[in-house]
């Protein structure tokens, strides 16, 4: 299993997911080949892509629960300043631009997207695990 290939699949299936659109991406139990299929795919489709038992789906985000415990977290280790603000900015809607505002003034946007990346990969590489898939890059 590819894990750059993975990472690009959960992308792929987590902004259709965040935009409406419909799409997937599932992975070959046998091959460990990526498949994504949406609307616009001009990739063939795998026949029983659906069977579980041949094809695992390949998770979102959202699955994972990378969400704003990891950027409290980030802001624990990176930005303990302002910590309480980044606290406060997850208790409203609109939380994600606050805290994208906060990373902006304190000079640490590119930091955060290094730190979330590297949680992706270390929960699809335990994705990975869970699935009996072993990982190459």
């Amino acid at each position: 299993m590819n894990l750059d290939d993975l990472m690009l699949a959960c992308e792929f299936v987590s902004s259709g997911e965040s935009s409406g659109f419909d799409c997937g991406a599932y992975v070959d139990k046998t091959t460990g080949a990526v498949h994504m299929v949406g609307e616009g795919m001009e990739d063939e489709v795998p026949d029983h892509i659906d069977d579980l038992t041949l094809f695992a789906p390949v998770p979102r985000r959202r699955d994972m629960d990378l969400g704003s415990w990891l950027a409290i977290a980030f802001a624990a280790e990176h930005l303990a300043d302002r910590l309480d603000d980044v606290r406060q900015a997850f208790r409203r809607s609109g939380a994600y631009a606050k805290f994208r505002s906060i990373l902006m003034q304190a000079g640490q946007y590119e930091a955060w997207g290094a730190y979330e990346q590297a949680a992706l990969e270390r929960e699809l590489q335990r994705w990975c695990e869970a699935n009996d898939f072993v990982v190459v890059r």
